[in-house]
């Protein structure tokens, strides 16, 4: 009789990168949404402070015109009804100087600061985005690879830019290849892009806008609509080349992960 073999399960355990990448966009996208909410209330009330500077300056050049409104001058100071005798231009000049004096020291010692340290933030997160993104779509194109090429092929593989990565393993494994020209790969495109701009930065000077970000920003993809793209067409990619293996996505990539070790058996017979 043929001896019988029993098979053993023995438990392995791959660490996945991509999944906690993932989470690390997802995450630093909510926080720079949150932080993008707080920066239009203060931006609202740096464009409030702007429009009473501008009104109280044409209000001080009538008064050197000799034409004040009183009336004006009544609406700013809150007043329902003009007092009796009028203002007087020397009360109405010192208020002024007064309200504008409060108003740049609103401008330059809390709102500016206010607004440097939450755009500081902002780009913190984005920043964040863009290169998670990235390396999620990475690390799970080099785990793809791995599994189905040779290790000299790999080897070769493994050094090739990112987008190449993700055109050519398709058509080495006879999958549907992704087309360029359609998303997700333009946004993954654009992601990667943001990416290299970011990593291989090159400072460039510019004129300083009172209350106004930088345009460099919206250059390098720091803005909430660019850090949508780039995680979604990221995560898009990582689904359809699931579709195009025909097998079952990854939970993580619509679900939080809870735990980055993916735990799995391998069946081998004991050794005689």
């Amino acid at each position: 009789m043929p001896q019988f073999k029993p098979t053993l399960h023995i438990p392995e355990v791959q660490l996945t990168l991509e999944s906690l990448y993932l989470k690390l966009a997802r995450h630093a996208l909510s926080q720079a949404e949150s932080t993008s909410q707080t920066l239009q209330k203060l931006t609202e009330e740096w464009n409030r402070l702007e429009e009473q500077e501008r009104i109280l300056r044409e209000l001080e050049e009538t008064m050197i015109e000799g034409n004040l409104d009183q009336w004006v001058v009544a609406e700013l100071m809150g007043d329902e009804e003009l007092p009796d005798e009028g203002y007087e231009e020397s009360d109405v000049r010192e208020w002024i100087y007064a309200a504008m004096e409060e108003i740049a020291i609103s401008l330059v010692d809390y709102l500016q600061a206010s607004l440097d340290r939450t755009y500081g933030e902002l780009i913190e997160n984005l920043v964040l985005v863009h290169i998670c993104s990235c390396c999620a779509v990475e690390a799970h194109i080099n785990t793809v690879a791995r599994l189905s090429l040779r290790a000299k092929a790999f080897e070769y593989f493994e050094n090739m830019p990112l987008e190449g990565k993700w055109l050519l393993l398709p058509q080495l494994n006879q999958w549907e290849p992704f087309n360029p020209g359609l998303e997700p790969f333009q946004s993954f495109s654009m992601a990667v892009k943001y990416r290299n701009k970011l990593v291989h930065y090159k400072p460039k000077k510019e004129l300083w806008r009172s209350g106004q970000p930088p345009e460099v920003l919206g250059v390098l993809g720091l803005t909430i609509d660019d850090g949508w793209k780039s995680l979604e067409g990221c995560t898009e990619m990582i689904r359809e080349l699931h579709i195009r293996q025909d097998i079952e996505e990854p939970s993580w990539l619509s679900l939080e992960p809870f735990s980055y070790f993916d735990l799995s058996f391998k069946d081998t017979c004991p050794p005689e």
